[in-house]
């Protein structure tokens, strides 16, 4: 079974909020400035996901050949003082022996284009990093849209009709999260994969429903699940926003603490519709798209979807989900233990290169086959 740590580790804050938090509630509205609320956040502490004492990927441009001694890699091991990245500490150790350059070739093969295509240039005598990233990029470059990045499209955004056309951003050299969460290229007035329609397309008053397929896919943080029974929300009042409707229907203490988790992200989309169709009125009423949300670095505030997915495509919670999903996806398309999708610390080496080169999405591939997970030797 497949664990995604990143996940793993909001569960349990969520799973303490949900216990602790009761308050009354407006969509949007941050429960610890309400009455009753106890001061809860659902974002946590970055401190919630440090501390995995476990080996991590080596990241970088390093020329060492197969199995040097001398090469080093991130880990965690909660060293005072090491430097780290959302939350998870990052400090130097040896790598391991690296897989044979035929076998390293095959692995990024499978990943990037499932097994597609001949091994091209002659391979070298032995595995470095540096090789291992410019045979990726290089394989990146020669096509438009590489299979393997519609896969794992596929994964990422659950439901989407067009995982090849996201996928395909990954082929653009220069090409950034922040593109994947703004571009307007497929839908206009639109923010990337923000407003694909498997996004969109959530019933009912579907601020929850949105909100909650997002912060699962791409903050790694778990949707709390309704209570069972709960009844439908009352009819709309005229004049009455989705938005107004929604506070009115989890005006209840306990709704607190699971739509302070669940509506930001969705209140952002508020001005399309469940197939992308961009409104300003809603019932009659000036629509209102704005929110926040806490994260590990701090409160973001955003009034658009188009705000909201610049400030997520600078989030180190973001960089590191989609990191490690990529991670996950890649050890599983080339058959590897899933050692480092579940090692905090390598997932966090890589986001942490992910989202100091601006998000460049062939740097995130670049990592990914560069790391000690993916080239280490059977």
């Amino acid at each position: 079974m497949r664990i995604n740590t990143v996940r793993l580790a909001w569960a349990t804050g969520t799973l303490a909020l949900l216990i602790g938090c009761s308050g009354t509630y407006s969509a949007g509205m941050d429960p610890a400035n309400s009455a009753g609320a106890g001061g809860a956040s659902a974002g946590g502490s970055p401190a919630s996901k440090a501390g995995s004492s476990s080996t991590a990927g080596a990241i970088g441009n390093d020329s060492s050949p197969s199995g040097d001694a001398g090469d080093s890699s991130s880990s965690s091991s909660g060293t005072a003082g090491a430097p780290g990245f959302c939350g998870v500490a990052l400090v130097s150790a040896p790598a391991p022996a690296f897989a044979s350059p035929t076998v390293v070739a095959k692995r990024i093969r499978l990943f990037l284009t499932n097994g597609q295509g001949d091994m091209g240039a002659a391979l070298p005598q032995v595995t470095t990093r540096d090789w291992a990233g410019a045979l990726a990029i290089s394989i990146l470059d020669g096509q438009t849209n590489a299979p393997g990045m519609t896969r794992f499209m596929s994964s990422l955004l659950p439901g989407t009709p067009i995982a090849s056309t996201w996928g395909g951003y990954f082929s653009v050299p220069g090409a950034t999260l922040k593109d994947l969460l703004t571009s307007q290229t497929v839908l206009h007035p639109g923010a990337g994969i923000l407003t694909d329609v498997a996004v969109l397309n959530k019933p009912g008053l579907h601020i929850s429903g949105r909100g909650g397929y997002l912060m699962s896919h791409l903050v790694c943080r778990p949707a709390p699940l309704p209570p069972a029974g709960l009844p439908n929300p009352p009819a709309a009042m005229p004049g009455q926003t989705r938005r107004q409707q929604l506070e009115q229907s989890i005006a209840a203490p306990s709704c607190a603490a699971c739509h302070h988790v669940l509506d930001p992200l969705g209140l952002g989309l508020e001005h399309f519709d469940t197939v992308g169709a961009y409104g300003d009125l809603d019932n009659g009423s000036t629509i209102d798209s704005s929110s926040s949300l806490d994260l590990s670095e701090g409160t973001i505030t955003f009034a658009d979807a188009n705000e909201m997915g610049n400030k997520l495509a600078h989030s180190c919670e973001v960089a590191s989900c989609v990191a490690q999903q990529m991670l996950a996806d890649a050890e599983g398309s080339a058959a590897l233990p899933q050692a480092g999708s579940t090692d905090p610390a390598a997932v966090a080496a890589i986001a942490s290169h992910f989202n100091t080169a601006g998000g460049d999405l062939h740097d995130l591939i670049r990592q990914i086959v560069q790391s000690d997970t993916f080239l280490r030797a059977p």
